[in-house]
């Protein structure tokens, strides 16, 4: 296998691709591999080319990117818009770099060129560009090359989108013959009403189009959808990889904390990537607050949770609704790790004969979060539920 670095647009041309159809996965004759951070080589499946508003960036250190103005770059350990970065981190070899931004320049509308690989991955290259797994639902698209609309439904969701936009494309057939094929990303932003509209929709539609969504949260989806309408994917992480990702994981850590230098306890490091596992981006996180507050990594870590709602817990138990009130919104604290953190220790807030019903308090609010236009009001109502129900410790 031969080993060459080069931008991908050069690939392109190499491949003679640079001239395929806009936004089509193509694949190529030739065997190409792309190298990862840990040193492996995935195979790369599709090419594509994208017509979309571009800018050019110059760095310090003398690298020059054009990419989409809208790709994802890391800035400090975030994700943010190129257009928007000040600054890039890069892998560059086994170290992470950074670099800052001393020119932009917006070139309109040009060509641009991205991959398709398999392999699970959320990592950066020497230009600081993500790259993302193209997915799955895109592959199966491909392959049957089926007609396809995609909706990100995080932004499209309401009624009026499902019964315009999908009913339009759903309900008429393919001029080529070919399958029709909805794709609905983030679908569990899409709300209980939007959801319902579509179940008739699928029935009628059956012999034209084909329906895929994908979602973070399942308990997000009516049930008469997840039930009897569609046929329920779970991506799960097999039992017996978890010890090779957990070390390659705990490995890409340490390789981050060593650049940052920031001390840490490798015992603590492995304890927080088993309690977490495979929620990757809350290590990522909690490692990044830890670093920010205490300096270093060590034992405390496992403390900070508690911490984040020990005032609230004091106010909930002197049944000061003021004062929890205050601190619901001016906390950031996402309501997930709110209901998880409260949940863990119930048994320390409550007396024993409250102990059920506080727990049925919490699931039922936790609940009606998923569909809360104003979480805030959610967690203020639970609040006020729990003062009026429950008995305290003191």
């Amino acid at each position: 296998m031969k080993k060459l670095s080069m931008k991908i647009g050069d690939l392109f041309k190499i491949l003679d691709l640079q001239n395929i159809e806009q936004d089509k996965e193509v694949s190529s004759s030739e065997l190409v591999f792309i190298r990862m951070p840990n040193g492996d080589y995935t195979k790369i499946n599709y090419f594509v080319k994208k017509n979309s508003s571009a800018i050019m960036i110059e760095t310090a250190t003398g690298k020059k990117l054009t990419a989409a103005d809208k790709h994802i770059v890391i800035e400090d350990n975030k994700q943010v818009f190129l257009k928007h970065a000040k600054s890039i981190s890069c892998v560059d070899g086994d170290r992470i770099v950074h670099d800052d931004i001393i020119s932009k320049k917006s070139i309109g509308n040009i060509d641009l060129f991205d991959v398709s690989i398999d392999h699970p991955h959320l990592y950066c290259d020497s230009y600081g560009i993500i790259h993302h797994n193209t997915t799955v639902a895109r592959a199966l698209c491909n392959e049957l090359k089926a007609d396809v609309l995609f909706m990100n439904c995080s932004k499209d969701n309401s009624v009026e989108d499902v019964r315009t936009k999908i009913n339009s494309f759903a309900s008429s057939m393919s001029l080529t013959g070919n399958a029709r094929v909805f794709i609905g990303d983030e679908f569990d932003y899409v709300s209980p009403n939007g959801q319902a509209a579509l179940r008739g929709l699928i029935e009628q539609t059956s012999n034209s189009c084909r329906f895929i969504f994908t979602c973070n949260y399942l308990h997000k989806i009516i049930d008469p959808l997840k039930s009897s309408r569609l046929d329920v994917v779970d991506f799960k992480i097999a039992p017996k990889d978890k010890p090779d990702l957990a070390m390659q994981f705990m490995n890409r850590c340490m390789m981050i904390l060593d650049s940052e230098k920031i001390k840490y306890d490798k015992k603590t490091l492995a304890l927080l990537i088993q309690k977490n596992y495979p929620d990757y981006r809350k290590t990522l996180k909690q490692l990044q607050k830890s670093a920010m507050i205490i300096g270093e990594i060590n034992e405390e870590i496992f403390y900070q949770e508690n911490v984040e709602i020990t005032d609230y817990i004091k106010a909930l138990k002197a049944k000061d609704y003021k004062t929890a009130r205050k601190w619901i919104g001016e906390t950031f604290i996402s309501p997930e790790d709110f209901f998880s953190i409260l949940f863990k220790n119930i048994t320390l807030i409550v007396k024993d004969d409250s102990l059920a019903q506080a727990i049925l308090t919490l699931n039922d609010y936790q609940y009606k979060h998923a569909f809360a236009i104003d979480p805030e009001l959610n967690l203020s109502a639970l609040t006020v539920q729990l003062m009026a129900q429950c008995s305290f410790k003191q």
